[in-house]
C-alpha cells in the first residue's frame, strides 16, 4: 500500500536538507517551482487519502490525528460537509494524491498552486 507520509518525507528530503515540519509553516522547496505548506489533519478519525478529489474514488492511504503533511496544491472536488475544497499532497509521482479540508488545516497565509 502506498505511505503518504513515506513519500512526502521522501519528496522533501531531496530539496530540503533541515527542515522542521512546524504547523502553519510555509516553506519554499528549491526545486524548480515546487511550493508547499504545512497542514496538519485535525479530523479525529484521521483523513483518507485518495487519487481524486472525491469520495467515488478508493481510499489509497490515511493520515492519522495530529499528523503533519504536505500541501503542494490546491482544488475544488466533491463537497465533504460543506467544503469543496481539496489539497493536493505528494504520491511520489508527476499527479498528486488529495486529501479534503474538511478534515485538515492549512493556513491561507501562503496561496496554493492549482492542482
Amino acid at each position: 500500500m502506498f505511505n503518504a507520509k513515506r513519500a512526502i518525507l521522501a519528496t522533501a528530503a531531496g530539496a530540503i536538507t533541515a527542515l522542521a515540519l512546524v504547523p502553519g509553516a510555509t516553506a519554499h522547496a528549491d526545486d524548480g517551482d515546487m511550493f508547499w505548506m504545512g497542514g496538519t489533519v485535525t479530523g479525529s478519525g484521521g483523513v483518507n487519502v485518495r487519487s481524486t478529489p472525491n469520495m467515488d474514488r478508493d481510499v489509497v492511504d490515511t493520515m492519522n490525528y495530529g499528523e503533519e503533511f504536505q500541501a503542494i496544491c490546491k482544488t475544488n472536488g466533491q463537497d465533504i460537509g460543506g467544503t469543496d475544497t481539496w489539497y493536493g499532497v505528494p504520491s511520489g509521482s508527476e499527479e498528486p494524491l488529495y486529501v479534503t479540508a474538511k478534515f485538515v488545516q492549512v493556513p491561507d497565509d501562503f496561496e496554493l498552486p492549482a492542482c
